[in-house]
């Protein structure tokens, strides 16, 4: 005898309970089929063949096979309860074993008309030389239609000694559900209990009874059940993600900006535009998945696609400018280019958010305007305030209104030296008498216009100073002729003034 059938015979008779010599394994060629060497085994009534040839085992005249519990079997069942949780793999394995209830009376049940504890001893009886386990009916109860069966040894329990999470023997209750139903012509249910028997041997118990619970109703109800928690997540991505459309929207609906996006081909994936803009750009439905070119008009084009190419190519850029014209009205905007990343950060397009500049340039242009006139007026208040007279040949004067400071200052100094040149004036005459207070520096500025009107050989007079203020200046030290001298005179009014000069010609 080959050592594998063996082992094969030993494990399934040890598996079975069976304590069966090496003799008892009755080895035998199939003469039906010569040209194929079959051995066969027939241990407790059942019959195993196996096909030496081709390495195939037989169970009741169907190929089958054999596996470890560990790690085979585990590293095969583990993962898919990990994946579907244990009560939906539970019903699942439940269902589909009880669908081979038929069969399993068929095959192994001689008698068609027998009671479920026939049944029970000769299903048993075959399923245990395949290492199943020890089928035990511990009581049965037919007019009741219940029954407790247990099993020693189950081999679900062995594939699970070391799993994280315990999952039961769902196989052996869809075997023994569907059983129990096919014989007693009732839909069938059964509560499961593990433990020990008084010899500390794994045991599983299947209390078996008469119920309107199916494997199938069951595991359509959790599968629904299973399938809504799967959706739920997705139900609530789309949620989002609709609500976050929405916002969109709206968030668009209220920008008084154009918004378009441009994939790296420079075609438009996206475009808006709001409501009184409309009669100057083209509608999104004719502008989505056209080129810019095909979609703008041509300067208009020119200057975003030369910006969307830098933003491309991770260029800086500065905002892109342009104007459109539309029902004889004049529009100008200014966009701003921002870069589109997929989940990598590479740039696969770009947004671009064109302000409408119309309103802001009209009002920068009527500000231009306005401070134009503001400087042509200030330019005139500035030559009205300091008007240089010429009170007869060779005499100037100046009356003075106001503060001094120094951009005044330059323009009196420039008007008066100007005047003296071009009158050659003798004589200029400065009456400060509308000055409401002279502090040192105002003395300075005083100080330097005489000094420039002596450079050019005229005598500059000082008159109309108030008896207020020359009391201040005498107070706080401010002397107005620190160059006294025949060409630098105080006069209390323009009259004396006057009249030195007529004194002096």
């Amino acid at each position: 005898m080959p050592h594998s059938l063996h082992s094969l015979c030993c494990v399934a008779v040890a598996t079975a309970g069976h304590k069966l010599s090496w003799e008892d394994c009755l080895m035998t060629t199939t003469e039906a089929a010569p040209a194929k060497s079959i051995r066969s085994v027939e241990l407790d009534q059942t019959m195993l063949t196996w096909e030496t040839d081709s390495g195939l085992l037989g169970h009741h005249g169907r190929r089958s096979a054999m596996f470890w519990l560990e790690p085979s079997l585990f590293q095969l069942l583990a993962p898919l309860v990990e994946e579907l949780g244990v009560p939906l793999f539970r019903l699942t394995v439940a269902y589909h074993a009880s669908l081979g209830a038929r069969d399993d009376h068929r095959i192994s049940i001689a008698n068609e008309g027998a009671c479920f504890p026939e049944v029970l001893e000769g299903w048993g009886r075959s399923v245990e030389v395949c290492g199943w386990g020890k089928f035990e009916l511990k009581w049965f109860d037919e007019e009741a239609c219940r029954a407790l069966v247990r099993v020693h040894h189950p081999w679900e329990l062995a594939v699970q000694r070391a799993a994280k999470e315990r999952w039961g023997s769902p196989f052996l209750f869809g075997k023994l559900v569907g059983l129990f139903s096919l014989v007693s012509g009732f839909n069938c249910w059964a509560d499961e209990m593990e433990g020990e028997d008084e010899n500390g041997v794994p045991i599983v118990d299947f209390l078996l009874y008469r119920s309107d619970r199916t494997i199938e109703e069951e595991l359509k109800i959790l599968r629904r059940e299973h399938d809504e928690e799967a959706r739920r997540p997705l139900r609530q991505k789309m949620q989002e993600l609709w609500e976050s459309k929405e916002r969109q929207r709206a968030v668009l609906a209220s920008l008084g900006e154009v918004v378009l996006t441009v994939d790296r081909g420079g075609r438009i994936t996206s475009f808006h535009v709001p409501r009184d803009q409309a009669a100057f750009h083209p509608s999104p439905e004719l502008a989505i998945g056209k080129r810019l070119e095909e979609a703008l008009p041509p300067d208009v084009a020119a200057a975003l696609g030369e910006a969307v190419q830098q933003v491309l190519g991770g260029e800086p850029h500065l905002p892109a400018s342009y104007e459109i014209a539309a029902a004889g009205e004049v529009r100008g905007y200014s966009a701003k280019l921002t870069s589109i990343h997929d989940a990598a950060g590479a740039v696969v397009g770009v947004t671009v958010l064109a302000r409408d500049l119309t309103e802001r340039l009209r009002i920068e242009r009527a500000l231009e305007t306005q401070l134009a006139v503001i400087e042509q007026q200030q330019e005139a208040i500035r030559m009205l305030s300091t008007p240089v007279l010429q009170v007869w040949d060779g005499v100037v004067a100046l009356p003075i209104i106001g503060g001094v400071d120094e951009r005044r200052v330059a323009d009196i100094t420039a008007t008066l030296l100007d005047t003296v040149a071009r009158t050659q004036a003798r004589y200029a005459i400065l009456d400060v008498t509308g000055v409401d207070a002279i502090d040192r520096r105002t003395a300075d500025h005083f100080t330097r216009i005489r000094r420039a009107v002596t450079l050019l050989g005229a005598e500059c007079l000082l008159c109309g100073m108030r008896p207020g203020v020359a009391q201040a200046m005498v107070a706080t030290g401010v002397e107005m002729d620190q160059d006294r001298g025949p060409r630098a005179r105080n006069f209390g009014t323009m009259q004396a003034a006057l009249q030195a000069v007529i004194g002096r010609r």
